[in-house]
């Protein structure tokens, strides 16, 4: 960002997975830079930037914290552990 102040544009909508494959669509807030124009997403904390599990399935995956129930989640999504930064 180049530190300008961020007004309020528009809304859209995000898928959100959660366990068991579950979507949800979450209405997020787009910020346009008075500066430079650029756009940005507002993500709350359920989300996780270029991901569509939320994330707390991410977190529980990374952890190994895993139900039986959720191994369907679990291989959709192990590959995201690799890709996480820690």
């Amino acid at each position: 960002m180049c530190g300008g102040k961020l007004q309020h544009r528009d809304s859209r909508k995000r898928i959100c997975r959660m366990y068991g494959g579950k979507k949800c669509q979450i209405k997020i807030r787009r910020l346009k830079c008075t500066g430079c124009g650029t756009l940005h997403n507002e993500l709350p904390s359920i989300l996780v930037p270029h991901k569509h599990y939320a994330s707390e399935v991410i977190e529980n995956v990374v952890d190994e914290v895993v139900t039986p129930d959720d191994e369907i989640t679990e291989d959709r999504i192990v590959s995201l552990s690799a890709e996480l930064p820690l």
